[in-house]
């Protein structure tokens, strides 16, 4: 009879420990080697661009510009769930011509042509990704996106935590790396992005090794930033304070993030529209009446100047 508990002195566990390899970074420490990682952005932010760019350094071995990549040029599947050939096509060449040179270890994955959306969960669809990790060696996987796996995660917490569990079985059974990529259901631009951000039930984010999140400068149309919000193999680097910055744009025939620096997440979400930051103000202080001005301020990444000003111009400060 199979025991399900695997007992064992705290001793032992570190020594067992030791004779395994240290994880190795995958993008930088945003996401390691055995990791169930999530990365999460809103609708056009260029989650799926960074994706991309993820896949294409792992799968070469050589580290994007502003990050770290350990070990060797590994094999990675990409399960593009977003994109169609012609709008791949479109990104990675020059007018439909000069396409990118991608590597061989890289190997993109969509549905067949005329089937409808299946779930992970499904026995044939895991059985036909599991295949293929075993028969090639591929132990990189990047899931693009979520909401194609299961729908039902998105918005009940028993069916999250059953597709988390299903990928966390098949992670540890293979020794899988898997970045999912999710959305932000619609949310305030000028608000300082938080694990609450991510769409869905709670019981994603927490059954996620580690967590990041693609964000929108609202100070410039194609400038970008990553924050960290989870993280078990490192220590937290990018959070508010100190977030990534980056920039979309094509080189030749290649569509990618470019690495700027680093910054406060603040001075990305300057606001100069006032009048739909006042709207929110007022908004949050009719919704959440227990919140101080400054806990206003907080949330929605303003000045609390400017949230007594407007409560004050429209006599809500009482």
């Amino acid at each position: 009879m199979s025991k399900l508990l695997h007992i064992r002195t705290a001793e032992q566990c570190l020594e067992e420990a030791s004779l395994q390899p240290a994880p190795k970074m995958l993008f930088d420490e945003l996401w390691f080697e055995n990791e169930l990682c999530i990365f999460f952005a809103d609708t056009n932010v260029g989650k799926s661009i960074l994706a991309v760019q993820i896949a294409d350094a792992i799968a070469r071995g050589i580290p994007m510009e502003g990050f770290r990549l350990e070990g060797p040029p590994r094999p990675v599947l990409y399960l593009d769930f977003e994109l169609s050939d012609k709008q791949f096509e479109k990104r990675y060449s020059e007018e439909y011509q000069n396409h990118y040179p991608f590597s061989q270890n890289l190997m993109r994955a969509g549905f067949s042509p005329g089937l409808s959306q299946l779930k992970i969960r499904s026995s044939a669809l895991f059985s036909e990704v599991e295949e293929h990790l075993i028969k090639t060696g591929c132990r990189v996987v990047i899931v693009d996106n979520l909401s194609y796996l299961s729908e039902d995660a998105l918005e009940n917490a028993q069916e999250a935590n059953a597709l988390m569990k299903d990928l966390k079985v098949l992670k540890e059974r293979l020794g899988l790396s898997i970045l999912l990529l999710a959305h932000t259901p619609k949310r305030l631009r000028h608000k300082p992005l938080g694990k609450g951000d991510l769409a869905g039930s709670s019981g994603l984010s927490r059954f996620a090794d580690a967590l990041f999140a693609l964000g929108a400068s609202t100070t410039e149309k194609n400038r970008r930033y990553l924050k960290q919000l989870k993280v078990r193999s490192a220590e937290f680097q990018y959070g508010a304070s100190n977030v990534i910055e980056l920039e979309i744009k094509k080189d030749t025939n290649f569509l990618g993030l470019h690495f700027l620096g680093y910054g406060e997440e603040r001075h990305q979400l300057k606001v100069e529209d006032y009048s739909e930051l006042e709207g929110a103000i007022l908004k949050m202080r009719e919704t959440k009446t227990e919140y101080t001005q400054a806990e206003i301020a907080r949330e929605l990444g303003c000045d609390a100047m400017r949230v007594s000003r407007t409560l004050k111009k429209y006599g809500k400060n009482k």
